[in-house]
């Protein structure tokens, strides 16, 4: 999460915003864009936060955390539902199936409760993972039986990043065309072009992923002139602006 962390919501001027023409992002904009679609990805893909993650109230957490979190609960307690799905990750310990019920995996690193998870009916992983291999699922269900916590309805974390970072960019591209769009995709809209625009020359975007992704790390806060500029070309093209407040908290911290 990277380049998310960076994107910072530090932006003072906001504009009425004329119907019509739609902003077309140029070269340098869509590398970026390109550049923080791959690290939500993989970011989310791995069990770590993410935008998109935390915009469909998907919470990274660790199977060693949940096992630790239910051994210290008050047993007469009432066992959580989860509302949303959780994003369940850590190293894999054991895996196997039972006919009709799927694929299950056991994770490492949890004493009592141990944590099991399975996939939901028709879902596979990519290849056959081994012990020890680092494993992140999205799991919509969650029981306490015995001495097992076990998390069903599973669906691999990477198909999931895949499909959330195409709804993403499908969301970027509605503001980009003046449509409407929640306040978090506007400001990190926003923020691609502020990041886009306070590129060096040289800077690998595009044309080279890895160096571009070391000159987006490595920019600066842009100037209050450099803000207001991207605002302006954004506003003179006709994009809605009326989501975005500039006296917001920032999205992403360092």
């Amino acid at each position: 999460m990277l380049f998310m962390k960076k994107l910072l919501a530090l932006l003072c001027v906001s504009w009425s915003v004329p119907a019509g023409a739609a902003y077309v992002p140029n070269a340098t904009e869509q590398a970026v864009l390109e550049a923080v679609l791959r690290d939500e990805v993989v970011s989310f893909s791995t069990g770590g936060h993410s935008f998109v993650g935390e915009s469909q109230g998907i919470v990274p957490v660790t199977a060693a955390s949940a096992s630790q979190a239910m051994a210290a609960r008050d047993r007469n307690a009432r066992m959580p539902e989860l509302k949303q799905p959780l994003l369940l990750s850590g190293a894999l310990a054991a895996t196997g199936s039972v006919a009709g019920q799927g694929e299950w995996f056991d994770f490492a690193d949890t004493a009592a409760p141990k944590v099991r998870a399975r996939l939901a009916p028709g879902q596979t992983l990519a290849g056959k993972p081994k012990a020890g291999q680092a494993l992140a699922l999205v799991c919509g269900k969650m029981d306490l039986a015995k001495d097992t916590l076990s998390f069903s309805g599973c669906e691999p974390a990477a198909a999931v990043a895949e499909r959330e970072a195409a709804r993403l960019k499908d969301a970027l591209a509605a503001f980009y065309q003046g449509k409407p769009t929640d306040a978090k995709v506007a400001t990190l809209a926003i923020n691609i072009s502020l990041y886009a625009q306070e590129l060096p020359v040289g800077s690998g975007c595009p044309g080279d992923e890895a160096r571009c992704g070391a000159s987006i790390a490595a920019v600066k806060l842009p100037s209050l002139g450099h803000k207001n500029a991207v605002l302006q070309r954004l506003r003179e093209a006709g994009v809605d602006l009326s989501t975005f407040n500039p006296r917001q908290q920032p999205l992403f911290g360092h």
